[in-house]
């Protein structure tokens, strides 16, 4: 007898979600309440990002993520660029962070410092003025969320156990049945991978367990002159956001400074970073602000900051920007990088990923869907 899953929403989560279902042999239905998916899915980097994981389970479960991309990116027809990331140094107080980092973990990751030198061999746009070197890891790839997010769809839709539903929201999940305004879908197993939407179906379930998160990103148009920004870059603020680095002990007196610096980027939760894709658009941020409700308006003093710091350590050939967006997702409390939470007998919560979709999501189903 065949098994059925629906899943609710069609974002990296759950995408991930009903690849892996499908490779379990289930038919799988998505639900998707608009005609496209529009959140955080498409308003992110598309990096996926093992450094920025700490040694262990989770950096694992980012390198078996990779390898699914890297799959997928040939069967759905996206390009993934292996390009790698690029964290640059400016202070003797980054330096020393990257230096601890490398001697903690160069046995199982491949990470190398850089001279000055070397940094400009593998991006010419880096700025060179008070450089000291920087962290060059080959693992991390980079996908247009764009392109990538749709082609997996349109994919996964040419399949014969699965079937998409756009503007088919769901109101109601009673026992297995799924109730919207469209119809009514059972099933075996039902899985909620509805994002920043989490609210409209698990009442409760923000505010026991994390809060929304919103950030500012932007996005120049094609670079001109065959530019080409070689790895994503990272500033020295990003060392203060990825857990990779909460247990370097030299990040406290780097934290001190920036708390001396740059109170005002703080403020705004702002780390920068500048990916480019094959079409030759940057994509440029971001910030983070937490809380339960948002102002809905783009705030422009806040791209400026992300600019301005931008021109520490990276020169683009053209800075204006084609696009600017806000974007939300579901931020877990404490340290655990994703929720998996029942609901009932038949219907699981998958969300929580707080940024990490991209990196985490095939990795994570993979191993949680073994259960099922």
């Amino acid at each position: 007898m065949s098994k059925t899953a629906i899943v609710i929403g069609s974002g990296i989560i759950g995408i991930a979600t009903a690849y892996t279902l499908l490779q379990k042999g289930f038919h799988v239905t998505v639900l998707e309440k608009n005609m496209q998916p529009v959140g955080a899915s498409i308003r992110n980097f598309g990096m996926i990002w093992p450094i920025g994981q700490p040694s262990g389970e989770k950096y694992q479960l980012a390198l078996r993520s990779k390898e699914i991309w890297n799959l997928l990116s040939k069967e759905a027809g996206f390009e993934l660029q292996k390009n790698g990331s690029l964290f640059l140094a400016y202070h003797q107080d980054e330096k020393n962070v990257l230096l601890e980092f490398i001697e903690k973990n160069h046995v199982g990751r491949n990470i190398q410092w850089l001279t000055p030198m070397e940094v400009r061999t593998k991006s010419e746009p880096v700025n060179p003025e008070g450089l000291l070197g920087g962290m060059h890891s080959p693992e991390e790839c980079l996908v247009d969320p764009r392109d990538a997010i749709y082609k997996l769809i349109q994919w996964l839709q040419s399949l014969p156990n699965c079937a998409f539903h756009f503007n088919s929201p769901v109101h109601t999940i009673q026992d297995n049945i799924c109730i919207g305004p469209t119809g009514s879908w059972q099933a075996d197993k039902i899985f909620i991978c509805s994002g920043s939407d989490i609210a409209m179906l698990c009442p409760g379930i923000l505010e026991q367990f994390g809060m929304l998160c919103e950030l500012q990103m932007m996005r120049t148009g094609i670079q001109p002159d065959g530019f080409k920004l070689g790895p994503s870059l990272c500033g020295g603020l990003t060392l203060s956001h990825y857990p990779a680095f909460k247990e370097m002990k030299s990040l406290g007196t780097l934290l001190e400074r920036f708390q001396y610096d740059y109170p005002d980027l703080l403020k705004h939760g702002i780390h920068v970073m500048a990916a480019q894709y094959e079409s030759g658009e940057v994509t440029l941020g971001d910030s983070h602000e937490y809380g339960l409700h948002f102002d809905p308006f783009i705030i422009q003093s806040i791209n400026d900051k992300i600019l301005n710091y931008l021109r520490t350590f990276c020169k683009l050939a053209d800075e204006r920007i084609q696009s600017n967006w806000k974007g939300t997702y579901f931020k877990l409390k404490g340290i655990d990088p994703y929720l998996i939470h029942p609901i009932n007998e038949y219907t699981t919560l998958h969300n929580g990923f707080g940024g990490l979709g991209m990196t985490l999501s095939f990795g994570v189903m993979e191993k949680e869907l073994a259960k099922i």
